[in-house]
């Protein structure tokens, strides 16, 4: 397990994306009323009616966040012109239609993006120059916002606090950029028990995207050739509807689920993997993320450590013959725990 770093650094998302980074009081705009007044955050998606609680989640007009620097947040797109902060849902609001015209000169916006850059829509001139600050899954990101972390599971550990209102802090505020790191205290006592109890089934698959920039249903298709697996989903069989109660007894009554991701991204590492992790199955790891820096050792399966799916499902019916073998790959649970979600210990968004 390596650390978890804040890197402040210029992203480029994509090749016609380019963000701009932040730093020091370089954004202040040489007014001292910013420091005086309720900095007004507006979150943008294709229409205001639409997920309107995205990113904070919470099912009121205005959401105050907690920063020395007083802050509202509202989804009302005709409160544009006196917000400060805008952020922007990636993937909703990223088209030129839903942009709006022009950008005020004390404005910040914000890219919020989750997916890779692959599904990031194609941004033209002058929108592509007017951000700010990204909060993104990888690390060179102005706000790090991961899907998921493990954490010791004893004593104080060091949890990097980048966070919206952090940021807002450094900019709006009068602190510097060495905002100090939290200690957090974590006490969870393990208890072993046999993993291989209560799952018949071998390997499980759920996928909606069938054809991928990264070729998974390719691997995938061979795979399966070597050794049974349950797809479900709409590139799969029709075992369980979405949200069905049948869907937690097949995620309980698997050895093995196949965390394909749909992209090779540097440190894209998604739900599927951390939720897993948390629910007691082993995950099949193939990605771009830094899985050995990130996720407990034998915590997982790399398919990039056999040279052929057929080696793979040979190891996987040799697991599935040796429960001892198999709960090897839950030990780390002993020193570990493993959190996904938009909540993170130490490590709230705003």
């Amino acid at each position: 397990m390596g650390p978890v770093h804040n890197v402040n650094a210029s992203v480029q998302l994509s090749s016609n994306v380019h963000v701009r980074s932040f730093g020091g009081n370089q954004m202040h705009d040489g007014n001292p009323a910013f420091h005086k007044r309720t900095i007004r955050i507006l979150t943008w998606t294709y229409k205001s009616s639409r997920r309107p609680y995205w990113f904070h989640g919470r099912p009121t007009g205005l959401a105050h966040c907690n920063t020395p620097i007083p802050c509202v947040f509202s989804n009302n797109h005709s409160l544009y012109n006196v917000s400060d902060v805008i952020i922007f849902h990636t993937r909703l609001a990223l088209k030129n239609t839903a942009l709006p015209p022009y950008r005020l000169p004390h404005q910040h916006w914000i890219t919020y993006l989750r997916e890779t850059p692959v599904k990031l829509p194609k941004i033209k001139q002058p929108h592509n120059t007017w951000f700010n600050w990204t909060i993104a899954y990888t690390m060179h990101a102005d706000i790090f916002r991961p899907y998921g972390m493990c954490l010791p599971t004893r004593g104080k550990v060091k949890v990097d606090p980048s966070s919206l209102t952090d940021t807002i802090q450094r900019v709006f505020g009068n602190a510097t950029n060495s905002i100090p790191w939290e200690n957090i205290k974590i006490e969870y006592q393990y208890t072993p028990i046999n993993h291989a109890n209560g799952k018949p089934r071998k390997v499980l698959w759920a996928v909606n995207n069938c054809r991928t920039v990264s070729r998974r249903e390719t691997y995938v298709k061979e795979l399966k050739r070597h050794i049974e697996i349950d797809i479900i989903g709409k590139c799969g069989d029709d075992l369980c509807e979405k949200n069905a109660p049948c869907i937690n007894e097949l995620f309980g009554n698997h050895k093995f689920y196949l965390a394909f991701e749909n992209a090779f991204c540097v440190d894209y590492i998604t739900e599927k993997v951390w939720l897993r992790l948390q629910e007691g199955i082993v995950p099949i790891v193939l990605g771009g993320g830094d899985y050995k820096s990130d996720l407990p050792v034998h915590s997982y399966i790399d398919v990039r450590d056999f040279s052929s799916p057929k080696a793979l499902a040979s190891y996987l019916h040799k697991l599935d013959n040796d429960d001892n073998s198999y709960n090897e790959y839950f030990a780390w649970k002993q020193n570990y725990t493993c959190h996904s979600g938009p909540e993170l210990p130490g490590k709230t968004l705003l």
